[in-house]
């Protein structure tokens, strides 16, 4: 997203990339582009050859590469932009995060929740890690920095080392160089789940980021539209689709291993994340394999099975 220089909230120029030319042609589709006035919708196409040597997994697609290959692609004058993951929503005016001094870092961003010191590939061991779902970039020193060049060179040089694919590929390249900003402009899953004191916070910053973020980010692999989701804010994504003029029909169950697992979250608190994978890992996985249900269309691209095992997950 570009701010303009204008104050009204949703006066916004919004850059949707995408590898799928033919949806590309006609923006207008777009329910919740119709009914959002003073929003103007970009198509950015994606030419995929950029990144033919970068891997994916069942959780991160080819998709999650397209923020690489942005700067390359937006008009010469913008110098700043604000890239968002699709899994989040966005709760307060995000005036304030667009206009955030950068200096000479070419990206600000929240420590992530889960991983918050992770370790690869030669970073120094004081080093912070980053969530990539929310980035504010600065495109002049990114593009001096040559950094999409460096970054798939990184990945083809080390692609079985890098687990959060692009993620950790810009924490490699941005080790102690990057802007941290203040967690609530990108309240994590994990969030939830970790003590103040291993994500480095104070209590009363932890309290405050749980009880007003300005942006939800549902990381990891369980999402509001999943029928097995007990994410504490998960009814704010179904407000924000009611606004947009989404279906807002609830997820069923596809098999009886989502309701086992529905049951066993619903009986242990969120903050006990680990404790509920744990159990499942013990007793529940077993009986998964017995039945699988047939792949099924959902409303969402990408869907993840719900009927799978959770791992943790920073993204």
């Amino acid at each position: 997203s570009r701010r303009r220089h204008t104050r009204s909230l949703c006066d916004w120029s919004s850059d949707v990339c995408s590898s799928d030319l033919e949806s590309a042609r006609d923006p207008s589709q777009l329910p919740w582009g119709r009914a959002t006035p003073g929003l103007e919708i970009h198509w950015l196409p994606i030419d995929h050859r950029a990144l033919a040597q970068a891997p994916t997994s069942a959780q991160i697609s080819l998709a999650s590469y397209y923020r690489l290959l942005i700067p390359a692609l937006l008009p010469a004058e913008i110098d700043r932009y604000l890239y968002l993951d699709a899994d989040l929503v966005v709760e307060k005016d995000l005036t304030e995060l667009f206009e955030t001094p950068l200096g000479r870092a070419a990206a600000a961003a929240v420590v992530d929740a889960s991983h918050p010191t992770r370790r690869l590939l030669g970073m120094r061991s004081n080093s912070r890690y980053f969530n990539a779902g929310v980035l504010l970039i600065n495109r002049p020193v990114w593009l001096e920095q040559n950094v999409t060049g460096r970054a798939l060179e990184l990945i083809a040089r080390h692609p079985d080392q890098l687990t959060f694919h692009d993620q950790d590929t810009l924490n490699v390249l941005f080790d102690g160089t990057w802007l941290e900003l203040p967690p609530h402009w990108n309240q994590q899953s994990g969030f939830w789940e970790q003590s103040a004191s291993r994500l480095g916070l104070d209590h009363a910053t932890h309290s405050r980021l749980l009880r007003d973020p300005a942006i939800i980010h549902f990381t990891g692999r369980s999402k509001p539209w999943h029928f097995t989701n007990d994410h504490p804010l998960r009814e704010r994504y179904w407000t924000y689709r009611a606004l947009a003029g989404l279906s807002t029909e609830l997820p069923r169950p596809q098999s009886w291993a989502e309701i086992l697992r529905r049951t066993l979250k619903r009986v242990i608190p969120y903050r006990h994340r680990e404790l509920a994978r744990r159990l499942e890992h013990r007793f529940l996985e077993p009986l998964y394999s017995l039945w699988r249900p047939p792949k099924r269309e959902s409303v969402e691209p990408r869907q993840n099975r719900s009927d799978e095992p959770e791992r943790e997950q920073s993204r």
